[in-house]
């Protein structure tokens, strides 16, 4: 155990070190990569009309029920809550 975290505390070290002496990224490809270069986010195909169901909720129970969505979803999630 102690090798392997001394082992990933070398590699961050390194990567660290690295980011911190690489060039900046030119101003003009800031937006690259945001999307893919393949692909036209704003196509016709990608449009949709909003669909609204149920009344106001709050934000608590927004969270409870994507919790509930997720937790239905994957099976590890259930798994944890039950211990």
């Amino acid at each position: 155990m102690q090798k392997l975290h001394h082992d990933v505390d070398a590699e961050v070290h390194t990567a660290v070190d690295a980011a911190l002496i690489a060039a900046f990224p030119r101003i003009d490809s800031y937006t690259r990569h945001v999307y893919s270069e393949h692909l036209k986010p704003t196509a016709q195909r990608f449009e949709s009309t909003p669909a609204f169901e149920g009344g106001d909720r709050t934000m608590a129970d927004l969270i409870n029920k994507c919790l509930q969505d997720e937790m239905q979803r994957d099976e590890r999630i259930s798994s944890l809550a039950k211990t």
